[in-house]
């Protein structure tokens, strides 16, 4: 290989990640904004969430191998509030000291929450992968570990969002427990371990089948799937 073909290739390569960051990045704009039209408004409280670099992961400060966003439905008595923003200064995987004060976010007992995630490719499967869509929606937020008042709720860090992102990926059983803790409100300011039951089985489609005029349907049916949960159980 030349000089001239070395760069060639490198840049073609560049290109070709970059684009692909991007069009993941605009289906799950899209999505969050099918989301925001449905009854529920659910909205972004949490975007642009990566993969945490790790001795096991190192690679991950360059290549994502996905993208995710998080929403909460947002009614008239919605107690979600605030957004945990990018990920761009947040690549620790440890980092749950070292996190800005405002990248906070309330989920009160019993919320819901929706996770979004663009799989782009698996480190462990080089080949055979296909590239997907993974649709979930997580209800009734609870403590994990201890009994907490019935309109108690917990400020969730970005780091947290991450764990949740996780969680939702693998989740094949009734609950799932994300790893790290939240903080409980109020004056004491004590920590625990979320639980979410998973209210639905997850979507998944293979990003190639993902058209956007559907993104509007998905929408509706994920929204349709928490209304049947009962408001009760956000």
């Amino acid at each position: 290989m030349t000089e001239l073909e070395f760069r060639q290739a490198v840049a073609a390569a560049v290109r070709g990640v970059l684009n692909v960051y991007r069009e993941a990045d605009a289906l799950l704009r899209e999505l969050a904004e099918a989301f925001a039209a449905t009854e529920a408004s659910f909205g972004v409280v949490a975007k642009r969430i990566t993969p945490g670099v790790s001795r096991r992961s190192p690679d991950a400060r360059y290549l994502r191998s996905y993208l995710a966003t998080v929403l909460a439905p947002s009614t008239a008595d919605d107690e979600v509030l605030g957004d945990a923003g990018d990920d761009d200064d947040d690549d620790s995987e440890e980092d749950e000291g070292e996190e800005r004060p405002t990248k906070v976010v309330i989920v009160p007992t019993g919320g819901s929450l929706v996770v979004t995630r663009v799989a782009i490719y698996d480190p462990d499967q080089a080949e055979g992968f296909e590239p997907n869509l993974r649709v979930t929606v997580l209800s009734n937020c609870r403590a994990a570990s201890q009994d907490v008042a019935a309109d108690a709720a917990f400020r969730v860090r970005r780091s947290l969002f991450r764990r949740i992102v996780r969680a939702a990926d693998g989740a094949s059983a009734e609950s799932v427990q994300p790893k790290g803790t939240a903080t409980l409100e109020g004056p004491k300011k004590q920590r625990t371990a979320l639980a979410f039951d998973v209210a639905t089985p997850p979507i998944v489609k293979s990003l190639w089948s993902v058209a956007p005029d559907e993104l509007p349907t998905l929408a509706a049916q994920v929204a349709s799937a928490w209304r049947d949960r009962g408001r009760s159980a956000r």
